[in-house]
């Protein structure tokens, strides 16, 4: 099927697969293709585009030019795509239903496994990255760390009308990236128990400039100094990912998160899009903070991080 859903005849490249499978009956992984999406694969895309983000941004940035090297197909013993992995932003995939799902499964941690960072770090909903989790687990090369999320969404027509901006509410300016990794950071040592930013402290100021020049990140400010800030990393499929929902201490319980995430969701869906995010499952704070703006559950996330055994 192509991406508009009219049917095709198998493609030369399609038939040149086939005939090299012949031989070996096994599912196998290629880079992707610009081709490969299609069928099954497709639809999954946009039929839930918040849980598949991560795989639709690297579609998204092969379309536009930008060769993706850890994107790569899984592939039918037929030679058709089967699934497709991503490790650009994490690790995630998208499997259709071509290959059974334990059996694609265990292809993905076979890659993970093979392929994959020396800190693999796995997401997605719970029942598929918790297989994986385990296949890779039984090798002992890894020690894992789960922490147990909720997926959520803010659907059409939740948000009525604009929300006004808070007071102070501006779109970063590379001026602010050193405020931004200095924030990003505390709210990785509140999370996580580490800093993270201190590991690449070059990695993440390359990713905030580049959201500030894509205007995908926003601060709150007080008395001339920010308080509060948040981004939107990943925009694909129809899904806006927002991530790094923090205030400093000394800001907090005055409604400033409240106001900054309710603005922002109402951004999202005047440009059409679905606001997602996920949270902590034991943070009944914010899920009640997102709740109150209209945001849903929309199933177990799962995010687990792999450590040199």
């Amino acid at each position: 099927m192509r991406r508009g859903g009219g049917p095709v005849s198998p493609s030369f490249r399609s038939r040149v697969r086939r005939f090299l499978a012949a031989g070996d009956p096994r599912p196998w992984w290629t880079p992707y293709g610009s081709d490969d999406l299609a069928g099954s694969l497709a639809e999954i895309l946009v039929v839930d585009p918040t849980r598949h983000v991560h795989v639709a941004q690297c579609v998204r940035d092969v379309e536009m030019g930008i060769r993706r090297r850890n994107f790569w197909t899984l592939r039918a013993p037929d030679g058709e795509p089967a699934g497709l992995l991503q490790a650009v932003r994490g690790i995630s995939w998208v499997l259709g239903g071509t290959i059974s799902r334990d059996e694609a499964l265990d292809l993905v941690a076979e890659r993970i496994l093979r392929r994959g960072p020396a800190r693999p770090v796995l997401l997605g909903s719970e029942d598929e990255v918790e297989h994986v989790a385990r296949r890779i687990e039984e090798t002992g090369r890894f020690r894992l760390e789960r922490r147990a999320q909720w997926r959520m969404a803010c659907p059409p027509g939740a948000l009525t009308g604009s929300l006004p901006a808070p007071d102070g509410f501006r779109r970063a300016t590379p001026g602010d990236v050193p405020w931004l990794l200095e924030a990003h950071a505390a709210m990785c040592r509140e999370d996580l128990g580490r800093d993270l930013v201190a590991r690449d402290p070059a990695a993440y100021e390359r990713y905030f400039r580049e959201l500030a020049r894509l205007g995908r990140v926003f601060v709150v400010e007080r008395e001339g100094r920010p308080v509060h800030k948040l981004e939107i990393p990943l925009v694909a499929g129809g899904a806006w990912l927002i991530e790094g929902v923090y205030t400093i201490p000394a800001a907090r319980r005055r409604g400033v998160a409240r106001a900054a995430v309710a603005h922002v969701t109402s951004l999202v869906a005047r440009a059409g899009g679905i606001a997602c995010l996920h949270v902590n499952r034991d943070n009944e704070g914010a899920l009640s903070l997102y709740r109150d703006l209209g945001y849903e559950v929309r199933g177990p996330w799962l995010v687990v991080i792999g450590h040199r055994a």
